[in-house]
């Protein structure tokens, strides 16, 4: 069987890997190859164990395209910032018409024109 996994490293350089189509399905270690190997592993037990209890073997996911023309005034962009920094978030950077968010380890993009 195949299954994708998503990989993402936590603010601490762990890589943590997630089978999305497996609930609960979690994996890190450092290096990534390490967090690789782990998720097979945890695949294999999380497998078993779902099917030891009744329980679907996976759940269904999808791929789909998302894409918005809408890209907001200036006037509009800054109460983003704003509404953003309200609920904890921090400017890391911004470069032309892009500015990065953080939060916790957590990224948040906004993109449109400059204000």
């Amino acid at each position: 069987m195949r299954f994708y996994v998503t990989i993402d490293r936590d603010e601490d350089g762990v890589w943590v890997v997630e089978c999305p189509s497996i609930p609960g399905c979690v994996s890190q270690a450092r290096p990534k190859k390490k967090a690789l190997t782990n998720i097979q592993e945890a695949i294999q037990l999380c497998l078993e164990v779902r099917a030891e209890r009744g329980l679907p073997l996976t759940v269904e996911t999808r791929q789909v395209r998302y894409w918005s023309d809408a890209r907001p005034p200036p006037t509009e962009r800054r109460e983003v910032v704003r509404v953003f920094e309200r609920l904890g978030w921090e400017m890391a950077r911004q470069k032309g018409s892009h500015i990065v968010m953080v939060r916790e380890g957590h990224l948040g993009y906004i993109v449109g024109p400059r204000s």
